[in-house]
């Protein structure tokens, strides 16, 4: 849905292709990855509902927030709109089966066809009302007053149980009514307000970015594999010269694996890399052209002569418009990912 989302779900693919399968973090990583790719599915069928709704054009929708809060913390949003009758914040829920409300403590339980619990959750609705005070607080102090409402949506349509009353739980065919009705409701916020409010809160997001993986899934260096490799066959690539890389087991050749394998590194491994370990890395025996790799990222240079590390931006590496890198993501197929700018990055 978002850049860092596709990163994300790429680092996550190569860290499960990387790992030894005996790696015990392995099972792990393959979860993170599986629950990845229920909430994007879920954020991306809630926007299509979103979309299919003709917004007024003044209306502003803002996706994937990450707001800071006092003392460091930090809150979420999936969905946002800002609308003439205020704000309407989307608490997205992509879990299938047969689901029940619990009120102290607040959960989420997954019932087997027994009514059994087979696996208790934060309540979703709790998460959404600790997000709506929050932007309350976050708004208030701005001076920007605006009334604040929202919903859970479940996007693949589970069979819930026991959902207390009043409680803002819809499912995804429910989300279009839900829609015109706060659009037809009273305005409260005017056009240059919207405007306001979404320009703050943009201003206020600070993209969360878990890079490298490896501290994140307290892993060693050594426990990810991280040369070169053919993500179709799953095995380290042959490199009969400097510049290519072909895959032992299918014959392709892979023009892009120097310059993906660098950001794999970074993703999954380290967040600074210095010329030798380039070469090591991608059994380059030119500094000039490990350098001019290295220099194709947003990297900062820290140093003098060979004692220069360079460690990469990552803030200014997928968010900000400096940056042209091609990266193929998923298995077999030429997707694109392009982070695009204007400022050239000293080598």
């Amino acid at each position: 849905m978002t850049p860092i989302s596709e990163v994300m779900e790429f680092a996550l693919e190569e860290l499960v292709m990387r790992l030894a399968k005996s790696d015990e973090k392995r099972e792990d990583v393959i979860k993170q990855l599986k629950n990845h790719r229920a909430g994007k599915a879920g954020e991306e069928r809630v926007m299509d509902v979103v979309r299919s709704v003709r917004l007024p054009e003044e209306c502003e929708v803002l996706v994937d927030l990450n707001l800071p809060l006092a003392s460091g913390w930090k809150f979420q949003i999936d969905i946002m709109i800002v609308m003439p009758s205020g704000l309407l914040v989307l608490e997205s829920k992509q879990i299938g089966g047969r689901l029940r409300f619990s009120s102290w403590p607040a959960t989420l339980n997954k019932l087997d066809d027994e009514g059994r619990i087979t696996l208790t959750m934060d309540c979703p609705v709790a998460q959404l009302e600790d997000q709506k005070g929050n932007l309350t607080q976050l708004l208030d102090r701005q001076g920007l007053l605006v009334p604040i409402n929202g919903a859970v949506v479940f996007a693949n349509h589970p069979i819930i149980e026991q959902i207390p009353p009043n409680v803002p739980v819809i499912k995804l065919r429910e989300l279009r009514r839900m829609l015109r009705y706060w659009l037809s409701q009273e305005r409260t916020t005017s056009a240059g307000q919207i405007q306001e409010i979404a320009r703050f809160l943009r201003g206020l997001h600070k993209p969360y970015l878990a890079f490298p993986l490896r501290q994140r899934f307290n892993m060693t260096s050594e426990s990810i594999y991280l040369k070169p490799m053919c993500k179709t066959c799953e095995v380290p690539l042959d490199k009969p010269s400097e510049r290519t890389w072909i895959c032992p087991k299918c014959r392709k050749p892979d023009p892009e694996a120097n310059i993906r394998t660098l950001l794999i590194y970074f993703l999954l491994g380290h967040c600074t890399i210095t010329v030798n370990q380039c070469m090591e890395l991608l059994s380059i025996k030119s500094r000039t052209y490990a350098r001019s790799l290295i220099g194709l990222f947003a990297v900062r240079k820290i140093g003098k002569g060979r004692a220069t590390v360079y460690e990469l931006d990552y803030e200014r590496q997928f968010f900000q418009e400096a940056w042209k890198i091609g990266v193929f993501l998923g298995k077999g197929q030429n997707k694109v990912l392009e982070m695009t700018s204007k400022n050239d990055v000293a080598p």
